[in-house]
């Protein structure tokens, strides 16, 4: 567990500076997320002491033709390392991500027809 002290070191170093180039963003996603109650804000006061409570950095990633990203630094603050890994190691799949798909398309069946792809971005879809 994090003592007293890491914790109040990695509030007060706050987050990211890519955050401050996108305030509006932020304020509008994070309303967005307290609005269909996936989110409740608490001062950092009334969780400080929280038994286990780790702090993870924000930030925000700038997209090509669409609207920003918002991310938390997991490794940067050493949640990664401090995490247990409990899920199934097929739970995530992000990795290889291109591996997969051309391994789906090279034996997918020739009697269904050509491969057809449909990439959907979820966070996208939400916007509206």
């Amino acid at each position: 567990p994090w003592s007293k002290e890491r914790v109040s070191q990695a509030l007060a170093r706050g987050a990211h500076k890519s955050c401050l180039a996108h305030t509006e963003f932020l304020q509008e996603e994070f309303g967005d997320m307290i609005a269909k109650s996936q989110w409740v804000i608490l001062p950092a006061s009334a969780v400080e002491d929280l038994p286990g409570l780790r702090i993870s950095l924000p930030g925000v990633v700038p997209q090509r033709e669409r609207r920003p990203r918002w991310i938390c630094d997991y490794s940067f603050s050493g949640v990664n390392s401090e995490t247990l890994p409990l899920a199934a190691l097929d739970s995530m799949q992000f990795g290889h991500a291109l591996d997969r798909i051309l391994r789906e398309i090279l034996l997918a069946d020739p009697a269904m027809g050509p491969v057809q792809m449909l990439k959907i971005d979820s966070a996208m879809a939400s916007t509206g």
